[in-house]
């Protein structure tokens, strides 16, 4: 697996390079958010089963003490207002993640399916004598395959190992 991740590397340039660390920085945000949406919805539902729990509740003390709610169903309506404004800006986010996601590998499979052809395009004409034409346009048209089956899912496995290896420390946590 390491030397597939390796040799995938070496197919970026340093633009794409910079490119794919900030993928990587918006998979980690997204992974915070989602871990912040999943702490959101604690307090809810301790306030929805106990609504007397404030007082055993350090979130909840806190939370109190800043918006100062008349009573326990205003801090209610406000809690649950938090919780959908963060599941808002949570999904938002996570669009921009897999739109930047989506065309980030649209992009390489048309990068590298263009630096195949000006390849072939800047061979002597030996090679092209004694190359099969249609084995060179079978290896261009390869590339989209070659990235939505190899460079997709080593993004989505990254990112959901990431999501799935923080929920687990915060269950744990908790």
């Amino acid at each position: 697996m390491k030397s597939v991740i390796s040799k995938l590397w070496t197919l970026f340039n340093a633009r794409q390079k910079l490119k794919m660390v900030l993928l990587v920085f918006l998979i980690v945000g997204g992974t915070v958010l989602e871990i912040l949406g999943i702490g959101a919805v604690v307090p809810l539902i301790v306030l929805l089963s106990q609504p007397d729990a404030i007082q055993d509740n350090q979130i909840l003390q806190q939370f109190q003490q800043w918006f100062q709610p008349d009573s326990t169903q205003s801090l209610l309506l406000l809690t649950l207002a938090g919780v959908i404004f963060v599941f808002m800006i949570k999904n938002i986010f996570l669009f921009g993640v897999v739109y930047y996601q989506s065309r980030f590998l649209y992009n390489q499979i048309t990068e590298i399916a263009s630096r195949l052809y000006k390849t072939y395009l800047q061979a002597p004409y030996s090679f092209h004598q004694k190359q099969n034409s249609a084995q060179l346009l079978r290896d261009i048209q390869m590339t989209e395959p070659l990235v939505q089956g190899v460079m997709y899912p080593i993004v989505v496995c990254f990112s959901e190992g990431l999501v799935g290896s923080c929920i687990f420390i915060l269950l744990a946590w908790i």
